[in-house]
């Protein structure tokens, strides 16, 4: 193949090779919508930046809301993003990361890539993990680029989504307490925070209700209790045989605040949680928690 250079890309445009250049190589002096059609035109003649670390494979996006990356001890979006970037090295292709929050702008994603693509970097693809706005998604789903949505589901917004069944595999877990004889069973989480919260919620009272138990409201700690700043405060008096967590990190903050009380795990209650990390097994006693084998 003929290598394209900086000269044929300038005479397409009418426009110097140092315009390219600067274009290419995102520095200063250069409009934005110039800058666009620098590179659209670069990419259709298949220009190739030189002494590129991205020479033969495919560049791909992940999305996710900072604090679901770095603030949770269970690290669930860590792993996720960390074996998908195994996978796509070796198809010597490469994935990097993109911090968004609630206050993201709707096009936050299509402007990283459009950055990308200004310094010579084509985003072939994009993986949105956990729950992001709707206008985010909305926004995304318009923007051409390939996406796959990890662990949320919208019915809103038509797209190609992986995700789990928090409502069954709720109603699972807790339907095992009540197998091992509980019946007086709580839920620990915010169901005002996340879908997969919600569904794991009603799949909990799904159990309930099945097997004729009723809903007790005084049993639901209906915070995040990760982020409390006295273990002394986060549980009520009256306390169930069982809690069902919305998740590894909130049964690690349980056991403190058992603790606290002199309680003992599972002598004095009994703890089932979700997504099966790492975190489980530094816990004493280790952790039962309903999960997917992240790396498949």
């Amino acid at each position: 193949m003929k290598k394209v250079t900086l000269e044929q890309i300038g005479k397409k445009l009418n426009i110097s090779k140092v315009a390219v250049f600067k274009a290419l190589n995102n520095q200063p002096g250069i409009s934005i919508e110039l800058r666009k059609k620098i590179q659209e035109v670069a990419n259709q003649l298949g220009y190739i930046p030189p002494h590129s670390k991205y020479l033969s494979g495919l560049q791909f996006l992940f999305a996710v809301q900072k604090k679901f990356y770095l603030t949770t001890a269970e690290q669930f979006y860590n792993l996720i993003f960390s074996f998908l970037g195994l996978e796509c090295k070796s198809i010597d292709s490469s994935l990097d990361i993109l911090f968004i929050d609630q206050n993201s702008p709707p096009d936050i994603v299509e402007k990283a890539i459009e950055e990308k693509n200004c310094s010579g970097i084509k985003i072939s693809g994009v993986f949105i993990a956990g729950e992001v706005s709707d206008t985010i998604l909305e926004h995304n789903k318009n923007c051409g680029i390939p996406t796959i949505v990890l662990d949320y589901y919208s019915p809103l917004h038509k797209l190609t989504y992986i995700y789990l069944d928090n409502y069954n595999m709720s109603y699972a877990a807790t339907n095992y307490l009540i197998e091992c004889g509980h019946t007086k069973i709580g839920f620990i989480g915010d169901i005002y925070s996340t879908n997969s919260i919600r569904d794991r919620y009603l799949g909990y009272c799904k159990a309930l209700i099945k097997n004729k138990i009723p809903v007790d409201f005084a049993y639901h700690i209906n915070c995040n209790i990760e982020t409390a700043t006295s273990f002394l405060d986060i549980l009520p008096e009256k306390l169930p045989t069982a809690f069902v967590c919305q998740c590894d990190s909130t049964a690690h903050t349980l056991y403190i605040a058992l603790r606290y009380r002199n309680l003992n795990v599972p002598n004095d209650i009994s703890v089932i949680s979700f997504d099966d990390t790492p975190l489980c097994k530094s816990l004493n006693p280790p952790l039962s928690s309903y999960g997917i084998q992240k790396e498949k």
